[in-house]
């Protein structure tokens, strides 16, 4: 048994439980949420993680419909969308209080796969930047 807290008003947050292959996923569809907000999973006590999966809003509706996957650090004609998630932190804790934390600083894609090895009771995904947006829009959050 799982259940997905948003910490704030703000997150619209829908969510679902899925066993495929007897493995526990669990899917944060959409979520969108301020500055020091943040989502969590709660487990009934420490499960498995392996995987942490991360799809993010690259703004389809842009006017400009490229999002090239090479370009020079000083480009002015291409740019990431402003609504991608650019900086972000992922934190686990167990029962025994032992803190797990993975920091990614400058990213640029839309959708994110973390390998990890933790064994967690809760864990949370905080944004804390975008490429220009005020809000944080997270497509889907997994763990596996």
């Amino acid at each position: 048994m799982s259940n997905v807290k948003p910490d704030a008003l703000y997150w619209e947050v829908l969510y679902e439980k899925v066993y495929v292959d007897a493995c526990l996923y669990i899917c944060a569809l959409y979520s969108r949420g301020g500055e020091g907000e943040r989502v969590t999973y709660t487990f009934d006590g420490d499960v498995d993680i392996s995987e942490i999966r991360l799809v993010f809003d690259n703004d389809m509706n842009r006017k400009y419909h490229n999002m090239p996957f090479n370009y020079p650090l000083v480009e002015t004609k291409f740019k990431l969308p402003k609504t991608l998630i650019k900086e972000y932190r992922i934190d686990g804790v167990n029962t025994a209080g032992e803190k797990f934390t993975l920091a990614v600083q400058d990213n640029h894609q839309r959708f994110v796969r973390h390998n990890v090895s933790w064994r967690v009771r809760e864990i949370s995904f905080t944004p804390i930047s975008t490429c220009g947006a005020e809000d944080f829009r997270l497509f889907n959050f997994e763990v596996k």
